[in-house]
């Protein structure tokens, strides 16, 4: 009972991960699909490593006591860059520096690169 929670949101995140996979199948080239399915993917991950049930399977299994720590952490952080890859595509895309309502465009406009 200790790790359903996890092993719940860790399922509804990759089940989520499993719908979007026939998109990200058929656009690979998009960077904002590409995101948003590493920060489900990877959000998943960081549920089921942070499990009680899947730590102590895994310091057994190691054999070294408390391995589950940094392999929990560096999920945590490859969560955390692919959550702010996500969020910079969302507001425009690299090199936006105002949001996109504005009208900004990832590539300079013509008249600017003619000056």
């Amino acid at each position: 009972m200790s790790g359903l929670l996890n092993y719940a949101s860790c399922g509804a995140l990759w089940l989520g991960l499993l719908v979007r996979a026939p998109d990200l199948l058929r656009h690979r080239r998009d960077p904002y699909l590409r995101s948003l399915c590493a920060v489900l993917g990877l959000a998943g991950l960081c549920f089921f490593l942070g499990a009680p049930p899947t730590v102590g399977a895994v310091n057994d299994v190691s054999g070294v006591p408390n391995l589950a720590a940094p392999v929990t952490y560096a999920a945590i952080t490859g969560y955390c860059a692919a959550s702010q890859v996500l969020v910079v595509h969302w507001r425009g895309g690299p090199g936006c520096g105002v949001p996109p309502a504005a009208g900004c465009s990832p590539t300079p406009s013509s008249s600017s690169a003619s000056r």
